[in-house]
């Protein structure tokens, strides 16, 4: 899971730098990284609610 994390990490910073050199990108390539940001967003925080989730089930076990 902390793998997981890490490449989603990794793939916000190469995103970020992207955004950093707008003025050298077409309008089109553009919406396509936001379009990326967005999607890589979700992920991240889907991955998040699973990995809570997750550990609350290994808690609720745990109590048993």
């Amino acid at each position: 899971m902390r793998k997981i994390s890490l490449l989603f990490f990794i793939g916000s910073v190469v995103l970020l730098a992207l955004q950093s050199k707008t003025h050298e990108l077409s309008e089109n390539l553009w919406s396509e990284v936001e379009t990326l940001e967005s999607l890589l967003m979700l992920s991240f925080l889907f991955h998040l609610f699973l990995e809570k989730k997750l550990a609350l089930f290994h808690a609720s076990k745990l109590s048993l």
